[in-house]
């Protein structure tokens, strides 16, 4: 049986997905104590600050009860009282199509956003670090990377920039080493900052109204820090200037920009009131966005992400089928191997002249490579799960 236990954000609150996520320096040791539980089963473990899921592949006469057993483990490593919180669980199609839809972004938060499958790499790296994938897990995830890469490169479902952060960042590269000013030292102003790429700018500036804070940001995004009281003479050198404070009144006025400028200027304003005057739109050589026409852009792009949905789960669908295609055809692999066994066995009867025996291993390998054609051809390549449980039957030796 393939399954996954988990919970994520369509299903609790951050709080209660931190007291079940994993740091990554102890997943190694909940896999082991898994793997203890399980002699047979297989484990991965998927942990994120919006979900936490553990892969698992248990035989079939391991498969009672599992579930129980799994989340148990789950809530003592993690000392959570038994049964505080539910868990969700999938078997098989359902475990195997949702690995895919969240490797590929459509289980994420935002739709096709790229950095999950930077973490579903990970994780199944830990597990194989760990030893505790096994054949049917590696061959699982990787679909799940196959998937991913096939959404992204034929739909549309990544396209466009889906947070403010992202939007101003291409804004800024669609200009020539441009000068940034960003005002601003809070939430906001943080996060446009881990968007903008430094290299794509000749300088950046913060300012903001709490000098240490100012020079602690600018240290750690290596940009300059300014004082509020400097604001003006430095204008006229920045291309794009971003603000991003809380004021009763605009802390860039038109009057505090020269008449002369000939060079366009863009200047965002992601405050609320306003920061930035919006008499400065009135300039032609100066161009100013209000947070909300970026909000515009954000429902636009996940407007059109949306209609590329139905075409990635066709894709998935599509993976998937052929996961199972391979796994129903690994059914066979018991009555192969004793086809094998019994020819090789028949082959070593004997004191054979070295001509015989190379011809007797001819002989043997044309007859296996028709037994399996035939075999496959007759289940269906596991397919037929009827069939292919007559002839594990007919070529199961333990039972008899």
């Amino acid at each position: 049986m393939i399954g996954v236990f988990g919970i994520s954000y369509r299903s609790t609150s951050a709080e209660i997905r931190e007291r079940y996520s994993f740091r990554k320096e102890e997943i190694p040791c909940f896999l082991e104590q898994l793997v203890q539980l399980f002699r047979n089963g297989r484990f991965v473990v998927l942990s994120t600050c919006n979900r936490t899921e553990i892969y698992f592949f248990l035989p079939d006469i391991n498969a009672v009860g599992s579930e129980n057993t799994i989340a148990r483990a789950w809530e003592d490593f993690k000392k959570i009282r038994r049964g505080s919180f539910p868990l969700y669980i999938k078997k098989d199609k359902e475990a195997v199509t949702h690995l895919f839809s969240v490797a590929s972004g459509l289980d994420s938060r935002i739709i096709g956003e790229s950095q999950i499958i930077d973490q579903v790499k990970d994780a199944y790296g830990i597990s194989v670090k760990e030893k505790s994938a096994g054949p049917i897990l590696n061959r699982l995830f990787h679909k799940s990377f196959e998937a991913s890469k096939s959404v992204r490169t034929r739909t549309r479902l990544s396209d466009g920039e889906v947070g403010i952060g992202d939007v101003i960042s291409r804004l800024i590269r669609d200009r020539s080493n441009p000068v940034v000013l960003l005002i601003g030292t809070g939430q906001i102003a943080n996060h446009v900052l881990g968007k903008i790429h430094r290299k794509s700018c000749s300088r950046l500036l913060i300012a903001g109204r709490t000098p240490g804070k100012v020079e602690q940001i600018a240290q750690k995004y290596n940009a300059e820090s300014l004082s509020m009281s400097k604001l003006k003479s430095i204008l006229p050198e920045c291309s794009v200037v971003i603000s991003a404070v809380s004021v009763i009144k605009p802390v860039i006025t038109a009057e505090m920009l020269s008449a002369e400028i000939a060079e366009p200027r863009l200047f965002i304003d992601l405050g609320m009131p306003a920061n930035i005057d919006r008499d400065i739109g009135n300039n032609h050589h100066l161009s100013l966005i209000h947070y909300e026409a970026l909000e515009e852009q954000i429902r636009s792009t996940l407007d059109r992400r949306s209609l590329e949905v139905r075409k990635a789960n066709l894709l998935i669908d599509e993976i998937a089928e052929d996961f199972f295609s391979w796994l129903r055809s690994k059914e066979l692999d018991p009555a192969l191997h004793t086809v094998r066994q019994t020819l090789d066995f028949l082959n070593e009867t004997g004191n054979k002249s070295r001509e015989v025996e190379e011809y007797s291993k001819f002989i043997t390998s044309e007859i296996m490579q028709m037994i399996s054609r035939n075999i496959r051809s007759l289940t269906r390549n596991g397919a037929d799960i009827e069939a292919t449980d007559y002839l594990t039957k007919l070529f199961d030796t333990k039972s008899a």
